[in-house]
């Protein structure tokens, strides 16, 4: 027999919320009893992990989806892994960009003398794609980004005027 995560297969679904901003919500597409977390009325402190590199990422972040208001608290430690993901690559960056920073040499069993790539080159690497995976769910990305839609310019500048 094969083994259940307990997880439904498929696509993952996709928040009430945002198929109203995608404009694609119909009432036989909406939850019944969907989880509506509130939003933040006051900006986070960045975690006490984070380098000064990610806190700065952690205070522009919450900062920018405070003011969509799309801030949540339950998302804390999602954002907060997406900013110790860029610190990681600013880190791994520094390092891999100095003179000779791409590779390593080291001695094998012969004694010869050989280069093999940096391991700051992976470690990179895969804080990048967790990087991108996160930017993804919090529509960061420039295609996650064509999925949501805000309000017209025309609009937003009419409230402005109020």
């Amino acid at each position: 027999m094969g083994k259940s995560s307990g997880l439904p297969a498929g696509r993952p679904r996709t928040p009430s919320k945002m198929k109203v901003l995608r404009g694609t919500d119909r009432a036989d597409r909406m939850l019944a009893n969907e989880m509506d977390p509130k939003t933040a009325v006051l900006l986070p402190s960045p975690p006490a992990y984070l380098d000064s590199v990610a806190k700065k990422v952690w205070e522009k972040t919450t900062r920018a989806l405070k003011e969509l208001d799309m801030l949540v608290e339950v998302d804390y430690e999602l954002l907060a892994a997406y900013c110790f993901n860029y610190g990681i690559i600013e880190k791994c960056s520094k390092e891999i960009s100095k003179p000779g920073g791409m590779h390593i040499k080291y001695k094998n069993k012969a004694g010869a003398t050989n280069l093999t790539a940096h391991p700051n080159i992976k470690i990179y690497n895969d804080a990048l794609g967790n990087l991108n995976r996160l930017a993804a769910q919090f529509g960061f990305t420039p295609s996650s980004r064509t999925r949501i839609s805000g309000p017209r310019k025309d609009e937003a500048e009419a409230f402005d005027n109020f």
